[in-house]
């Protein structure tokens, strides 16, 4: 039971095996999973479902991973939850095209892995196959607050 929760969870309900940009996929599914949960919830309940299922990610990755230094293209919650917090930062009242501008950033953090994410990357299991996108989240939800403060100024 621990195990097919673990790959339901971690694959987000099957995402992670879509055999081509498994990641951009699990970002997608981030995107519109808080949209839809941020209708029905407060930012505050977001923040403690977004810490939550970070926590649940890293035990359930490591119960899917075969060896502490491989990161699975199953393995998308990580792209979820990095896409969460990217959004986290956006202001409340977004439309559209902050979604997709929250998209596009974490997409390219996500694969280009700048420093310092390229070094969360290297930690071992779960702490690793999380933590880097989570790393990618914090930068592209800062640039995007630096836009939405830049736009609130001028």
């Amino acid at each position: 039971m621990k195990t097919k929760f673990s790959y339901l969870y971690t694959s987000s309900l099957g995402i992670g095996f879509v055999p081509f940009a498994s990641g951009t996929w699990g970002s997608l599914v981030g995107a519109i999973t808080y949209f839809i949960l941020l209708s029905y919830i407060s930012l505050p309940a977001m923040i403690c479902i977004t810490v939550l299922g970070v926590a649940t990610a890293i035990v359930t990755s490591n119960h899917v991973i075969p060896d502490k230094t491989s990161d699975p293209k199953h393995i998308v919650i990580d792209e979820v939850l990095g896409m969460w917090v990217t959004c986290l930062f956006m202001p409340l009242s977004s439309g559209i095209g902050w979604y997709i501008l929250a998209f596009v950033l974490f997409r390219i953090l996500d694969i280009t892995k700048i420093p310092p994410i390229n070094s969360l990357e290297k930690l071992h299991g779960g702490i690793g196959i999380v933590f880097d996108d989570l790393a990618a989240g914090v930068i592209g939800g800062l640039i995007l607050l630096v836009i939405s403060l830049t736009l609130a100024t001028s």
